[in-house]
């Protein structure tokens, strides 16, 4: 998989394979495999805790296996922030 992150490599979720050009099967621009896996998934969660979207963050916390402490979780914003990354 660490291959497949970086350089011009593409994931075709419609088509369910990795592809070497950034055209789906279907037509539609792909992007690159680091910005779908992993740049997407961090910039959803900074935004959800700087909007104070508390359910959206929990849920994504709960997937990615990061427990918080119960004080932990009173925190708002950048403080938030900080504790999470």
């Amino acid at each position: 998989m660490m291959k497949k992150l970086w350089g011009d490599n593409y994931f075709d979720q419609a088509g369910k394979k990795w592809k070497v050009d950034e055209i789906a099967d279907d037509g539609t621009t792909l992007r690159r495999c680091f910005v779908q896996f992993i740049m997407e998934p961090v910039i959803r969660l900074c935004r959800n805790i700087m909007d104070n979207n508390r359910e959206a963050v929990w849920k994504m916390l709960n997937h990615l296996e990061i427990v918080l402490k119960n004080d932990e979780k009173e925190l708002t914003g950048k403080a938030l922030f900080k504790n999470v990354f």
